[in-house]
């Protein structure tokens, strides 16, 4: 009997680990943009490709943060913009579900609205990659691609 609760304890160690293996390998997935980051242009101001480096980290402070630097470098960073619509689809709330208390200062927390704001800024530029965006099955994404459109100015 006592071989039976320790195999059944030591299944459900097992199934927990990875279960957590999982989850964590799932956040890893939405924490960087889809194109892989050896495709970074190397010919980049030294600027752009440090902030579209760390649209890569696995903070998604720090992700954040380098979408709104991005969005502060204006022309400059336009060759940012695929990147940026990779991290549209990511959760407006990443802290959703997350212990974190949800505090943050007043400073750039979510990725997805920070990317949002720059693609909104670059204005005409983003507008043919936000097009492409939409083909996407990815409901989430075209929400925001329309929304990107929605407060875009006219020239």
């Amino acid at each position: 009997m006592e071989a039976r609760k320790m195999r059944f304890i030591k299944a459900l160690l097992f199934a927990f680990g990875a279960a957590t293996f999982l989850l964590f390998s799932a956040s890893a997935a939405i924490a960087q943009p889809s194109i892989p980051k050896d495709q970074i242009p190397s010919n980049l101001a030294p600027e752009v490709r440090t902030e579209i480096e760390r649209l890569y980290s696995e903070n998604h402070e720090a992700r954040a943060y380098g979408a709104a630097a991005l969005a502060r470098l204006g022309s400059k960073a336009y060759p940012s913009i695929p990147f940026l619509i990779c991290l549209l689809e990511e959760p407006e709330d990443p802290c959703k579900g997350h212990d974190c208390g949800g505090d943050h200062h007043g400073h750039p927390y979510s990725p997805s609205v920070e990317a949002l704001k720059a693609l909104i800024g670059f204005g005409e530029p983003s507008v043919e990659p936000l097009i492409k965006a939409c083909e996407k099955q990815d409901l989430e994404t075209r929400r925001k691609v329309l929304q990107a459109f929605g407060h875009m100015k006219d020239n």
